[in-house]
């Protein structure tokens, strides 16, 4: 598994990323550009062409400011959902791709938003 958010934050590293893939990685794990800034968009030429043979995964962030105890009410819980699809689509679009392999929730310190339906 290549982490490649803190790699590519900046700059594009498609050497990097090749090297990586031409020993055998084939899993990268980028995020949000609302934490990692370009990171998605500097992945993008690389996932593209190498799309078929990797697993790609992002994650986003549900946007809410709440304690690991608080019980997160029903409005909560529909707000993080939409806010984490909003993250999806826009990791898609970062990304130049129409899927992922696994997305992630990021940050998550709340057991009743991982129960959440």
């Amino acid at each position: 598994v290549f982490g490649c958010g803190a790699a590519l934050m900046f700059w594009g590293k498609d050497e990097l990323l090749e090297e990586a893939f031409a020993h055998g990685v084939n899993v990268f794990d980028v995020g949000t550009s609302d934490y990692y800034r370009n990171a998605e968009a500097n992945l993008a030429a690389f996932a593209r062409r190498h799309r078929e043979r990797i697993f790609l995964i992002s994650k986003g962030l549900v946007g809410l400011e709440i304690a690991p105890g608080d019980e997160l009410s029903a409005e909560q819980r529909r707000t993080a959902a939409r806010n984490w699809t909003q993250a999806l689509e826009k990791s898609l679009r970062d990304l130049e791709t129409d899927h992922l392999d696994a997305y992630y929730m990021m940050a998550v310190n709340n057991v009743s938003l991982v129960r959440s339906e």
